[in-house]
């Protein structure tokens, strides 16, 4: 495939009940300033994800889902982040434990902000989601965009690339990759690459039709494991494999 437009919107389908209410965000500011209009793109893209979620999960419940994020100044991210292991290196996490997203206040901080309120709305939608599941939605929801009173999307060049260049090596197993162990997220060499796969799993599967997405969530949701669900809404797990191999080995992307 090649990218006509460097900006998609969203296929309208995959939103069909969105509705007018807003998000219900909590955002507190630590020692930074937040200006009005990114407070603004960042209500505007949280009410959008909670259209997505109560779409993909045939729910309204994340209507009245109050989701809690701290944006702190680089000393204070810093000395919060130096307290719990591995996250020193990261620039926002989300706390399951106190449903609170934290972010450091850094250039590019408002896709971490729409990347971490993604794990806040899917934890609370399917118990205990992967990991590449949590990553791989949360990344793509972190490349939307606000264009006026549209939210669109911008396809992560750098993540395809990334994947496409694997595959152009030797087809990647995805079977295996889905059942990776936590501990193999904890590996910096191989990180990045795993979330670009997560990624492109999902962008694979919103790009193919958005319905796969939303069969395989419900699946999951169900009580199915992820390797199930897809081989039940696919029609073929190995079929989906394929395909995602073939669909990455022809993407033309520019070069840097």
């Amino acid at each position: 495939m090649k990218f006509r437009s460097p900006v998609l919107i969203i296929i309208l389908l995959l939103f069909s009940f969105a509705d007018s209410f807003s998000q219900i965000i909590s955002i507190e500011k630590v020692n930074c300033r937040v200006s009005e209009g990114d407070l603004e793109t960042i209500k505007k893209i949280a009410k959008f994800e909670k259209d997505l979620y109560n779409n993909l999960f045939n729910t309204h419940d994340n209507d009245s889902l109050l989701i809690n994020v701290s944006i702190l100044s680089t000393s204070d991210y810093k000395n919060m982040a130096s307290k719990s292991r591995g996250l020193h290196k990261t620039w926002g996490f989300y706390s399951p434990s106190e449903d609170h997203s934290y972010v450091w206040k850094q250039p590019q901080y408002l896709g971490t902000v729409i990347h971490e309120m993604s794990h806040c709305l899917l934890r609370h939608n399917l118990n205990n989601p992967p990991r590449w599941l949590n990553e791989g939605i949360a990344e793509f929801c972190g490349s939307m965009v606000i264009d006026g009173d549209k939210v669109s999307y911008m396809p992560d060049a750098q993540s395809i690339r990334t994947v496409r260049n694997m595959v152009l090596e030797k087809p990647i197993d995805l079977n295996n990759f889905i059942e990776l162990e936590q501990s193999n997220w904890s590996d910096r060499e191989i990180r990045s690459n795993l979330y670009s796969i997560s990624y492109a799993i999902v962008y694979f599967l919103i790009k193919k039709n958005p319905s796969l997405l939303k069969r395989t969530l419900l699946l999951m949701k169900d009580g199915n494991s992820a390797t199930d669900a897809i081989d039940h809404s696919y029609g073929g797990f190995n079929k989906f494999e394929n395909d995602f191999n073939a669909f990455y080995r022809s993407t033309l992307i520019k070069p840097i």
